[in-house]
């Protein structure tokens, strides 16, 4: 692969946030190499005007891929990334898997899904807590919870190196990410560095109007994750079922599925944290008076997330320990659950203990 900064040693990027400028960087370099030739290169290379017009139409047409409050580049276009991905190392097997029949489908996914490449490559989907509770201060208050936690994915994607690529999802309070040639393990230490970054947010007095919306809540970011492995199994499944994927969009199916599961872990990881915070507003001596309202407050917030425990329920969870409610929690979920989302719990319940991650790996 050229070397682009030494075709280009007269060329300047405007001066942007580290983060954004290192990835913006990668992005052009990647965009010129892939769509020019050598030669045409040279003739930027003699012609720094030039170059630096194509760029700023580049950044232009950039900038309307990124989520305007956040900073970070929209979630569509990773989706299509996946899919792309997906239908490569199909190809790259020799499989074709637009027009093979169900039956070979599923008999291939069986002698691939557990393939490392596939348990080393993930989905992320995160839930941005609290956005309501912010919301509630004024849409300005929510929309800096919201700039504020984009930045911060942005700085730990430039400390991680793009280890794990974070991106927002249409809509207002979730991310998405992916991690390529990164096993779980990898992975849940790049979250847990993010969500010690975006408790950061409001800590050493930083951001006091914040804190005061969320009513001393530390900001946080709930994530579930799937391997493309899990995506393979899932798929394999819906086909051994009697499911039909049309030839066109099976790739798709891939990358629907993986989302599918990230989102069914989101869930179940939201609800344990709710159901702890909950838990440990009614625990801490605040006084009777100020924890109920504290308490009543944040209630509606938190009730949903936690799928609506009872008043008596939470009176006799928070007199536990963390580990003696956390069986008492999963029994209460496979209750009130979706049946497909509960069907992950006795999976993960184990994983549920590590309350500075609460990520299945």
């Amino acid at each position: 692969m050229m070397d682009f900064e030494a075709t280009l040693p007269n060329a300047t990027f405007p001066e942007e946030g580290d983060s954004r400028k290192l990835e913006q960087q990668q992005q052009f370099e990647d965009f010129m190499q892939e769509k020019y030739s050598p030669e045409i290169v040279k003739v930027f290379a003699a012609n720094p005007e030039v170059y630096q017009a194509h760029y700023a139409l580049w950044r232009e047409v950039e900038q309307e891929k990124v989520d305007e409050l956040t900073g970070l580049r929209k979630g569509k276009e990773l989706k299509r990334d996946i899919n792309t991905w997906v239908g490569e190392s199909f190809t790259e097997a020799g499989f074709d898997l637009e027009q093979a029949e169900p039956k070979k489908i599923i008999e291939f996914l069986k002698t691939t899904e557990d393939q490392e490449k596939l348990k080393n490559t993930s989905i992320l989907v995160g839930d941005i807590a609290y956005l309501s509770l912010a919301n509630k201060f004024g849409h300005e208050m929510g929309d800096k919870l919201l700039q504020q936690i984009g930045g911060t994915a942005l700085e730990e994607m430039e400390a991680q190196r793009g280890k794990v690529v974070f991106r927002k999802l249409t809509g207002g309070d979730e991310l998405c990410g992916v991690a390529h040639n990164s096993p779980p393990s990898e992975v849940n230490e790049v979250i847990a560095s993010l969500q010690d970054r975006v408790r950061g947010i409001t800590t050493e007095g930083k951001n006091k109007e914040l804190a005061t919306a969320l009513w001393g809540l530390p900001p946080h970011v709930d994530f579930g994750m799937s391997s493309m492995s899990d995506a393979f199994k899932t798929v394999r499944k819906f086909l051994e079922s009697g499911g039909t994927v049309p030839p066109g969009r099976r790739a798709k199916a891939f990358t629907d599925a993986g989302f599918a599961v990230a989102d069914r872990r989101v869930t179940i990881n939201k609800a344990m944290v709710r159901l702890d915070e909950l838990c440990e507003i009614k625990r801490k001596d605040h006084g009777k008076a100020s924890a109920d309202k504290i308490f009543n407050k944040v209630a509606a917030c938190l009730l949903k997330g936690g799928r609506d425990p009872s008043p008596e329920q939470l009176d006799e969870w928070s007199g536990l320990t963390p580990e003696e409610r956390r069986p008492l929690f999963v029994e209460h979920l496979k209750r009130t659950l979706d049946k497909e989302v509960a069907s992950d719990l006795e999976q993960f319940a184990k994983q549920f203990a590590d309350e500075s991650l609460q990520t299945p790996s």
